[in-house]
C-alpha cells in the first residue's frame, strides 16, 4: 500500500516564511548594530546559508515524511518553492523596511556608495563619482526582480546539491 506523498508546496510556504523571518531578524540586527549600509562578504556569506540550510532542511524534513524517499525533482521542487516563498516575503519586507522603518534608506545607501567610490577608486573624478551614483540611484527599483532571481537561483543549487546528496528512490521488486 502506498502511502500520500507530501506536498511540495506545504515545505515551500512554511520553511519560505521560516526563512524569511530569520533573514528579517538577521537585517533587525543589522540595522540596529549600524551595519546595514556596510557591503562586506560577511553579510553575503550570512544571507546565503541562512537560505541554504533552510532549502536543505526542508528537503531533508519532506524526505522523512515521505518514508525516506526522494527524488533528484522532488528535492528540486521543494527547493524552488521554499526560494519562490522566501524571495517573496524578502521583497515585502525590502519594500517596508525602505518605505516605512528606515524611509530614507535609498539616500543613505547612495552616501555610503559615494565614500566607497571615493575611497575604492581615488583615479575617478568627482564628476565621474557624481554620475556614477546618479545612475545608479535610477536603478533602485531592480533590486526586487534581482532578490527573487538570486533566491531561485540560490534555491536551485542548494535544491540540487541536497537532493543528489539524500536521493533515495523507491527499489522495485
Amino acid at each position: 500500500m502506498k502511502t500520500k506523498q507530501p506536498k511540495a508546496l506545504n515545505f515551500g510556504i512554511i520553511y519560505g516564511v521560516t526563512a524569511s523571518i530569520i533573514g528579517f531578524i538577521f537585517t533587525l540586527m543589522l540595522l540596529y548594530s549600524d551595519m546595514l549600509y556596510e557591503q562586506s562578504i560577511g553579510k553575503t556569506l550570512v544571507g546565503i546559508f541562512i537560505l541554504a540550510g533552510i532549502v536543505a532542511f526542508a528537503i531533508y524534513n519532506y524526505k522523512k515524511q515521505n518514508n525516506n524517499y526522494l527524488s533528484i525533482k522532488q528535492g528540486i521542487i521543494v527547493g524552488i518553492f521554499v526560494s519562490l516563498f522566501a524571495g517573496l516575503l524578502t521583497i515585502i519586507f525590502t519594500y517596508i523596511l525602505t518605505t516605512f522603518i528606515v524611509p530614507d534608506f535609498w539616500e543613505t545607501s547612495t552616501a555610503y556608495n559615494k565614500v566607497a567610490m571615493q575611497t575604492n577608486y581615488p583615479q575617478m573624478t568627482a564628476e565621474q563619482i557624481n554620475n556614477t551614483i546618479e545612475m545608479q540611484s535610477k536603478m533602485y527599483w531592480i533590486t526586487y526582480p534581482m532578490i527573487l532571481l538570486f533566491n531561485l537561483f540560490l534555491g536551485f543549487v542548494s535544491a540540487l546539491i541536497t537532493a543528489l546528496i539524500l536521493k533515495r528512490t523507491e527499489e522495485i521488486n
